[in-house]
């Protein structure tokens, strides 16, 4: 493990990596995922809420997937994580994984399925119940048997 600590006028900290996992090469770059631990100590009158001023974490994901480099290293990081998360099943939901699988964010599969991320939220965390139609798009979308798609969210002869 290694340590760097920056020290400012508003703030010190340490950070101290924890992990890195290398994705493999990109032309003259090797990419990876960092793992990181942060820690910080304020002067309590420089802590402030913070209202309004940020993105939304889908226009900042747009942004990135914009360019083809960031799109690429952004489905190989969520292929990445499905195959992680297969040694931990109760990490994410067995849809979840299948979407990562295939490197898909979730406003990409609702894209493809002619609906709305957050209702491919809902169907991954079980909290609605499918039509045929949507298990039929699904299915086409992740390339895999309608009765998978029933198997992934667990909606078979509760």
């Amino acid at each position: 493990m290694t340590e760097n600590t920056h020290t400012s006028p508003a703030f010190s900290g340490t950070m101290m990596t924890l992990g890195y996992h290398d994705l493999g090469q990109n032309g003259a770059f090797s990419e990876g995922l960092l793992i990181v631990a942060h820690h910080v100590r304020l002067p309590r009158e420089s802590v402030k809420a913070h209202f309004g001023k940020g993105r939304p974490i889908g226009s900042i994901v747009k942004d990135r997937e914009a360019d083809p480099a960031r799109r690429a290293a952004l489905q190989r990081a969520r292929k990445h994580l499905s195959s992680v998360a297969a040694d931990s099943p109760e990490a994410m939901s067995a849809l979840t994984r299948l979407r990562l699988s295939k490197g898909l964010s979730q406003s990409e599969l609702a894209d493809i399925c002619e609906t709305q991320q957050s209702y491919i939220a809902k169907i991954e965390k079980s909290k609605v119940d499918l039509r045929a139609g949507t298990i039929r798009r699904l299915a086409t979308a992740l390339g895999v048997s309608c009765d998978e798609i029933i198997e992934a969210t667990g909606k078979s002869d509760e």
